[in-house]
């Protein structure tokens, strides 16, 4: 239920300032044209009414575009679905559930197209558009502008349209051209319009869409599953306006606080429980001065755990200045993740021994965050992602060298097959850090996505996008690094 009533919040606190900044109803139509190509474009001229004596083509062409309302989204609900079952562009398990359906369109600007003729008042499509759901920063200037429809008035089209060879192709570039110009109009300020496409089920899309300025970014193998196949997933980028200047801190805060209510984060938080391995806690000894006792974090680690992260985006070390705005947004986030702490144990106050916890003090050293990849859509290839911090004061003594060994191991462990990471261009310690512990075929690069997030000392930064085989012997479990541990520093088995 608070997926639901966080959109008909959204509705009533933005009806008011949405109609400020557009004028809606309007009557919309898709026409012909015949440049090298025919195609489809939108007439986006704000027309009163509907032509009396329109003929059969017009008809269908004529349409109303409007905002959604909340009542109106189980049609677009049903959409998307339909576009599963015809392997349209939408993977088979992309959304496992209409509660994660519907959160994804609660974090949206909806628009519907009904038919414009009043004796046929159906809705033809729905156009959304939404923050790209993979950038480093809530204030992002990325865009995924996506358009859902009706198959059968889809289809319909060809017999109005007999020049047009590719007609959905056409139609949702021009439906995706509309969401283009409504996301200037509404001044969300977003730049970038970024896009996935199943090139196996969606090539002729895939041929528009870079005929009209959309450039291949990423390519992504078996990244999503389309009627139960996997199939490569290309993400494809058109910037559409000039790069702006991030928003202050105020606006930022203003924007989170409207999606995540402080007192609704912390009752679900409190309700919720946390991920966690069954295989933890665990000593790791490095050498005599360094062990790290490593352990789930607790819901009491959380503001501790924040705090790293927001130190980090500060100094520009891998993460984007608006990453981690505010520590209730970051609890919500915190709860989809397995979150690891690596305490530091002074060692000098007692030997390593199976009473350890009675005799020695412990410090924060850093954290891990593992999850499912974002960067696919689909869990049939069992991906991992995971975000490492380690503390300033512990910097500098190769402890996040040993960290990411054994993050990796704890992924393999936890029985993920690859990883999809990506890593900020600007993070030339962690690019260091890893070239040290990886060899160059242990990894492949996918591609880049560019402006995803705001980096101190860096400005508009990059994301580029890796490929891990964690099934690769070189990457070993979590167990046999303990085992191996063990053995060199003949530590008891207890520990």
């Amino acid at each position: 239920m608070e997926i639901y009533e966080k959109r008909k919040e959204h509705d009533q606190l933005d009806e008011q300032h949405r109609t400020k900044l557009l004028a809606l109803p309007r009557i919309i139509q898709l026409v012909e044209t015949r440049d090298s190509e025919v195609s489809l474009k939108i007439n986006y001229e704000n027309r009163s009414k509907f032509p009396p004596n329109a003929n059969d083509a017009e008809r269908w062409s004529y349409l109303t575009l409007n905002y959604a309302k909340f009542g109106q989204l189980e049609r677009c609900v049903e959409f998307i679905k339909d576009a599963i079952r015809e392997g349209d562009n939408v993977g088979s398990d992309e959304f496992k559930d209409d509660d994660k359906l519907m959160n994804v369109l609660s974090l949206s600007e909806i628009f519907i197209l009904n038919s414009a003729n009043k004796n046929d008042n159906d809705v033809r499509a729905f156009v959304v558009i939404q923050p790209w759901l993979t950038s480093r920063t809530i204030d992002t200037c990325l865009a995924s502008i996506l358009v859902y429809y009706d198959q059968n008035w889809m289809k319909s089209g060809f017999n109005h349209f007999p020049r047009i060879v590719y007609m959905k192709d056409e139609v949702r570039m021009a439906l995706l051209d509309l969401g283009i110009q409504l996301t200037k109009e509404i001044q969300i300020g977003y730049t970038d319009c970024v896009l996935r496409v199943c090139p196996a089920s969606n090539l002729n899309l895939l041929k528009t869409m870079c005929r009209y300025g959309f450039k291949v970014a990423v390519n992504i193998p078996d990244g999503v599953l389309i009627k139960n196949q996997l199939e490569k997933d290309c993400i494809v980028v058109k910037q559409f306006d000039q790069l702006r200047k991030p928003r202050s801190d105020e606006d930022v805060r203003e924007m989170i606080n409207r999606v995540y209510n402080k007192e609704k984060c912390d009752r679900i938080f409190e309700s919720s429980p946390l991920r966690t391995v069954s295989f933890l806690p665990r000593f790791y000894k490095i050498d005599n001065e360094n062990v790290l006792f490593i352990r789930n974090a607790t819901k009491e680690d959380a503001f501790a755990m924040y705090n790293l992260l927001l130190q980090a985006s500060k100094d520009g070390r891998g993460y984007g200045t608006n990453e981690f705005p505010t520590f209730h947004a970051f609890k919500i986030w915190m709860l989809n993740y397995y979150s690891i702490i690596y305490d530091h144990v002074d060692c000098q106050q007692a030997p390593i021994q199976s009473d350890l916890l009675k005799k020695c003090t412990f410090e924060m050293v850093g954290c891990s965050f593992i999850t499912e990849s974002c960067h696919l859509r689909t869990s049939a290839r069992q991906a991992a992602e995971s975000s490492v911090v380690v503390s300033s004061k512990f910097r500098g003594r190769g402890l996040g060298k040993r960290i990411l060994h054994i993050e990796m191991g704890l992924m393999k462990e936890l029985n993920y097959k690859i990883m999809i990471n990506d890593i900020l261009t600007s993070n030339s310690q962690m690019k260091a850090t890893l070239s040290g512990i990886l060899r160059e075929d242990d990894y492949v690069h996918l591609g880049s996505l560019q402006n995803v997030s705001y980096t101190q000392g860096c400005g508009w930064d990059s994301q580029e996008i890796r490929y891990y085989d964690l099934q690769k012997p070189s990457v070993k479990s979590f167990t046999n690094l303990l085992n191996e541990n063990r053995q060199q520093f003949n530590l008891s088995s207890k520990l």
